[in-house]
């Protein structure tokens, strides 16, 4: 017989559900009930998404939480980012959210020449972002297929 002898390793084990499981159980559910893509999920779906897969693995935690393009790239209201933003990098096409930049990383494009809105909603776990694309999480923000695809478009 095995016994647990970390508390701590016994109860993340029953409260923490594989992520990459859960993503890809919920994107079949999501596919089979509006007869959509993966890629159709992150392109209008992704906020319902990121919010139910939380949702199924617990809650809001400081590991477990959603990220949104909008947090980094203000295209649609410049002055809002201008006046509720501390630190910004302002461009002809729209405002950079340096404090979001310095601490999730610089996409490996010119930001100056990005002038489309990133909209999209995804999931952080443990280190990595998720969403219905990458149920197996990937280390930087911009390697999401979806915002991997935007940023193609200026480089």
């Amino acid at each position: 017989m095995f016994i647990k002898t970390n508390f701590n390793d016994f109860l993340n084990e029953n409260v923490s559900p594989d992520i990459t499981k859960l993503i890809k159980q919920t994107s079949k559910e999501y596919r089979e009930e509006n007869s959509c893509t993966n890629w159709d999920i992150n392109n209008g779906m992704c906020d319902d998404f990121a919010g139910e897969i939380i949702n199924k693995m617990g809650g809001y935690t400081k590991t477990l939480f959603e990220l949104s393009g909008d947090m980094f790239f203000n295209y649609r209201d410049p002055e809002f980012a201008k006046e509720n933003w501390d630190n910004i990098i302002e461009t002809e096409y729209g405002i950079w959210g340096k404090n979001m930049l310095d601490y999730w990383g610089y996409p490996p494009v010119n930001i100056n020449k990005v002038n489309d809105e990133i909209n999209h909603v995804w999931i952080y776990y443990n280190g990595k972002h998720y969403d219905a694309e990458a149920p197996n999480g990937v280390e930087k923000w911009y390697d999401l297929p979806l915002i991997k695809k935007l940023f193609n478009k200026f480089k």
